[in-house]
């Protein structure tokens, strides 16, 4: 993963910048859980937090930005269906209300893409499922 230092950076975030956040990501990068998976076998989310109802909320950890003491460092909760619609939102034309033309492309590739993944999980769950019930 790479940084650049931002042109307008104030002077002291720039020490987090460039080179040492570099370092810092390579020693402990980031990475997204999806906690809902957690909740189901207790009443948290497997992170010392309540248990999590959305099974498409994301944790987003980044365990570099955290205090030395604190091996898990900062999380963010993000639902996935925000994501998406933010997405969507953040390409509706103002004057027509309609999503704009050049961004149906995008959006039916996001479209495809989640609907593999829907496949994959629908696959894992028939095979799974069948061999259970000694099928």
């Amino acid at each position: 993963m790479t940084f650049e230092t931002p042109e307008h950076m104030e002077p002291e975030y720039i020490p987090y910048s460039g080179p040492l956040a570099e370092d810092m990501v390579d020693a402990d990068e980031p990475w997204v859980t999806l906690p809902y998976i957690w909740s189901q076998f207790g009443d948290n989310d497997g992170n010392g937090g309540p248990a999590v109802t959305d099974p498409l909320m994301l944790y987003i950890h980044v365990p570099a930005m955290g205090e030395a003491e604190d091996p898990n460092g900062p999380s963010w909760r993000v639902p996935f269906s925000a994501l998406i619609d933010d997405m969507i939102s953040g390409n509706v034309r103002f004057d027509t209300k309609m999503i704009d033309p050049k961004v149906i492309p995008v959006l039916t590739t996001v479209r495809d893409a989640l609907q593999a993944l829907t496949d994959k999980l629908s696959a894992t769950l028939i095979e799974n499922t069948s061999h259970a019930n000694g099928i």
